[in-house]
């Protein structure tokens, strides 16, 4: 109990550090990276039917970057004359791609969840998108060329992200050679245990030794 307790007071600053990194997510950079892109000139429409109305939203999405986007996922909200959110729709394009420095036009279309006289007005937003950084499109502007030169390369970035893991795979080596070195905690603990195996091996054959005489001696006296 006393080699395991100064084994986990040797040890705990090691214990904690790799729980922090355990911890840690592997990509902590571009945490707070926003989507380059927004819905312009969106417009509302309603078709009406027997029972029901259908509302149509159509506009454009512009894409600032230079990078194509993809997958992307955005919502409708409705409100009436005093602001009230009154409806909202969600809609997922997984087969649009927004070119760079360029815009798409998209649809939303459902039904309409009140009268069509409560709808005042809308707003458009973009929820998630995928930004495509292995094609980059090229201008010959000097303008352009200069923005593409101070951004990273696609490559850098992601070697960036990957610099927790290997830092975590370096420290995780580190102390596992440290553990296994001659005269650290674990070992010593390995040879005491060791030690003691045979100390505890001897003592049995000299009891076995010890029994064997008084049997011996026994059988004489009688």
């Amino acid at each position: 109990m006393q080699i395991l307790t100064k084994w986990r007071r040797n040890n705990t600053p090691y214990l904690v550090l790799l729980l922090a990194l355990l911890l840690m997510p592997l990509k902590t950079l571009n945490a707070d990276e926003t989507i380059p892109a927004e819905v312009i000139n969106s417009t509302l429409s309603f078709i009406s039917h027997e029972d029901y109305d259908t509302a149509t939203v159509v506009g454009k999405i512009s894409n600032s970057s230079f990078n194509k986007l993809k997958d992307l996922t955005l919502e409708v909200q409705f409100f009436d004359g005093s602001g009230e959110l009154i409806d909202a729709m969600h809609e997922n394009f997984y087969s649009l791609v927004v070119p760079a420095n360029d815009f798409v036009a998209f649809r939303i279309q459902g039904l309409a969840a009140r009268p069509k006289a409560d709808y005042a007005s809308h707003s458009v937003r973009i929820l998630d998108a995928e930004i495509d950084r292995c094609c980059m499109k090229r201008k010959t502007s000097s303008a352009t060329t200069r923005k593409q030169a101070s951004a990273k390369p696609a490559w850098l970035k992601s070697l960036i992200s990957w610099i927790p893991f290997f830092v975590f795979i370096g420290l995780f080596c580190w102390l596992f050679r440290k553990c296994q070195a001659k005269g650290s905690p674990q070992q010593r603990i390995a040879d005491n245990y060791e030690t003691q195996l045979k100390l505890q091996e001897q003592s049995t054959q000299y009891m076995a030794r010890i029994a064997d005489a008084l049997d011996k001696r026994a059988g004489d006296d009688r």
